[in-house]
């Protein structure tokens, strides 16, 4: 009896690995729709499941193709000491190009009512003035002072935010998300 109880016990823990495994590869390698193609997966949502942090693959992959597009970031990210699925996880992202770079900060929160939620700071540096890098980017948005300093503020939605801080002659960018 003590035998079959065993055998059980391990038939769970197998069961519930190889569903573990079918969802994370189900959610980030689903197909897409429109054209039945496998979604490219983000070096950040892979970094994510090699740690053991699936809960958040999916919005790693989402937020990291958004920030980074295209180009391949160096990334950072903290591990956690113990049971990385069910705890904060912070990245740093960084991508270089044409001269200058660029620095987004990420930190994903599993089990929200959202699934994964968190935010992200994504930071850049422009050459020109923030007057004009704010007409070039951001026209749609109204920007002001805060208080009595040089840093203008533009908020898009309660969720999203620009912040322009002159540098010289240039300006550095943040803008700012949190992730629903």
């Amino acid at each position: 009896m003590l035998r079959i109880k065993q055998q059980m016990i391990k038939i769970t823990i197998l069961l519930t690995i190889m569903a573990v495994f079918s969802f994370f590869t189900t959610s980030l390698f689903a197909d897409d729709k429109n054209n039945n193609q496998i979604k490219p997966v983000h070096p950040l949502a892979q970094n994510l499941s090699n740690i053991g942090a699936f809960s958040c693959a999916e919005r790693a992959n989402q937020i990291g193709s958004f920030l980074t597009g295209n180009t391949e970031p160096d990334i950072v990210l903290q591990t956690p000491k113990d049971n990385p699925n069910n705890r904060l996880l912070m990245s740093t992202l960084v991508v270089s190009g044409n001269k200058k770079s660029a620095i987004s900060s990420i930190s994903l929160a599993p089990n929200q009512v959202n699934g994964c939620g968190g935010s992200y700071h994504a930071i850049n540096y422009s050459n020109q003035s923030c007057a004009q890098t704010i007409l070039d980017n951001f026209k749609e948005i109204k920007f002001q002072l805060i208080n009595k300093t040089d840093v203008q503020i533009g908020v898009v939605n309660r969720a999203l935010w620009i912040i322009a801080l002159p540098a010289g002659s240039g300006c550095v960018i943040f803008k700012e998300e949190v992730l629903e």
